[in-house]
């Protein structure tokens, strides 16, 4: 009599939670499909915005007043598409990702999981990014957002060290028909390699050398361009961190050529 009580109580605890975790993928779902119909409805009302602005421009409205208005138009426009999308994510991060197969929630876990895998990226929650873009690479393989899910892959596992297992995720994409992705991939194939000597005989603020004199200490290489806006945003950052560290041996080079 005491077994099949338990049995009972360990039924019901089952099911309970079973229970639970239909609710919450339906919950999910609800709001997915609410964000993706206030995306649309902000994508056409965003078109019709651009072509009020290009009107009043034609009329000879000024410029700045145009835009100014444009923005205005635009905050209210996406104001409830963003709050939906922030919904979303928030839920469906808290779901059980493996849950949703099949061709009916395939664009969902294309717009999703990226979005999880930014956000936590964003807080320096590596671990759960890395789980999100692998959930994406395994649930939605033929994404277009997968390629590049793998690259993101291998950097997470290269900054944990974990060179082989890098190298493994950047391979997939350079066996793959995206020229562009594979170029990337290509690039990061170079690591645990040695680096290659740069062609490059002009250095601004230090003397010229090569690579290979720079051997004990950490060379960071900052590829940019003058037009580059996320390169130049990300050179304050470079500062602090060489001023932190150049103590410690750290050089940071920044390779450009004259425009």
């Amino acid at each position: 009599m005491h077994k099949l009580a338990c049995s009972l109580v360990c039924a019901l605890m089952v099911s309970s939670v079973q229970a639970e975790d239909t609710q919450k993928s339906s919950n999910v779902v609800k709001l997915w499909q609410s964000f993706e119909k206030l995306a649309k409805e902000a994508t056409k009302a965003r078109t019709a915005a651009i072509q009020k602005v290009r009107k009043a421009l034609q009329e000879g409205k000024n410029q700045q007043e145009a835009i100014a208005e444009y923005r205005k138009e635009m905050a209210k426009i996406m104001g409830p598409a963003t709050k939906a999308r922030e919904a979303f994510l928030e839920a469906f991060g808290k779901s059980d990702w493996t849950s949703f197969k099949g061709k009916e929630h395939a664009q969902m876990l294309q717009a999703a999981l990226p979005g999880v895998g930014q956000n936590a990226l964003s807080k320096g929650k590596f671990d759960q990014a890395l789980k999100a873009y692998q959930a994406l690479v395994k649930l939605a393989p033929k994404s277009p957002s997968s390629l590049r899910a793998q690259l993101t892959i291998g950097d997470l596992l290269a900054i944990q060290g974990e060179v082989e297992k890098a190298r493994e995720a950047y391979e997939v994409v350079a066996d793959s028909d995206n020229r562009t992705y594979k170029r990337y991939a290509a690039q990061r194939l170079l690591i645990g390699k040695d680096a290659p000597e740069l062609k490059t005989e002009t250095w601004i603020g230090a003397k010229a050398q090569k690579l290979s004199q720079l051997h004990g200490k950490v060379v960071v290489l900052d590829f940019w361009a003058t037009w580059c806006g996320p390169c130049r945003a990300v050179m304050p950052d470079l500062s602090k961190l060489y001023d932190k560290y150049k103590k410690d041996g750290l050089v940071i080079l920044g390779v450009t050529h004259f425009y």
